[in-house]
């Protein structure tokens, strides 16, 4: 039985950009996690997607969830019967584990019952493709998913009062921003609330805290404590019964100066401006 449709053929090498047009250098691709023990089928796949993407492959589902772990990729592809681990165990683990809980991904199965659909979903996969499948589907699912999750990361910088909910999607991914946010909204006005402070209230190393908040906001943690200061001090400016330098040492800043360039630099204007009518750039 075929697996793939449409398959066309390109040639490229990792410091070259594709021959298919797109100027994109390979470095600067998303890397996509290819898991399937056919190796033919993989071939095929990677073959066709690295115009678009990096693909690093596994042959079965305990090598894929140790390369998940060590690349954090932007998107995993996985088949569901393979030997060691199926996809559907693989899925469980991946989506319930906070370091990669985040990582959008898509199933690929001969198994085309509704049940098994259901049982594909139900893990938490973010697509689920029977096969035979055509191939300009998937690499258009995987574009979808991956600008989705870059959406996501943007819309935290332009809501002034965040809510995990909307940039999260999977429940562990969004009771870790939860906690992440009251924390340091509990601290607002400590100057001295750090980056270690968060990570120990969080039970988290600093190095895992640094990989899910630049995959959550895009934002490294000390910018993301920043950026909730400043949040913050924007409600506080809309209530307009309070001096600049008020804000300032309420939202945890020592120095009103740095205040102001810290909010010029992440809205585009600074307080004064703002209060004069001029909008956020976000």
């Amino acid at each position: 039985v075929p697996v793939l449709s449409d398959v066309a053929e390109y040639h490229d090498s990792d410091n070259e950009t594709d021959a298919a047009g797109s100027g994109i250098p390979a470095n600067n691709r998303p890397v996509i996690l290819l898991i399937d023990d056919d190796r033919e089928l993989q071939a095929v796949i990677e073959n066709y997607l690295r115009h678009s993407f990096r693909v690093i492959k596994a042959d079965n589902g305990k090598e894929g969830i140790k390369k998940a772990h060590e690349l954090l990729p932007d998107l995993i592809i996985s088949d569901i019967i393979m030997p060691e681990l199926d996809g559907i165990e693989l899925c469980n683990e991946m989506k319930a584990n906070l370091s990669t809980s985040h990582i959008p991904l898509i199933l690929l199965t001969a198994r085309t019952e509704a049940e098994d659909v259901i049982e594909g979903l139900e893990s938490g996969a973010d697509d689920y493709i029977p096969k035979p499948f055509n191939i300009r589907i998937l690499e258009a699912k995987c574009k979808n998913l991956i600008e989705n999750r870059q959406r996501l990361r943007k819309m935290f910088a332009s809501t002034i009062v965040p809510v995990a909910g909307e940039v999260a999607t999977t429940p562990v991914d969004e009771q870790f921003l939860q906690k992440a946010i009251r924390i340091v909204e509990k601290n607002i006005a400590n100057p001295h609330f750090s980056v270690q402070n968060l990570a120990k209230e969080l039970c988290v190393s600093r190095s895992l805290l640094h990989k899910k908040l630049t995959a959550l906001v895009d934002l490294p943690p000390n910018d993301f404590i920043t950026s909730l200061r400043l949040k913050r001090s924007v409600l506080l400016l809309l209530e307009q019964n309070k001096s600049i330098s008020e804000i300032a040492f309420e939202v945890g800043f020592n120095d009103p100066k740095y205040f102001s360039r810290c909010f010029r630099k992440f809205y585009g204007v600074s307080p004064s401006e703002y209060l004069n009518g001029k909008s956020l750039i976000h």
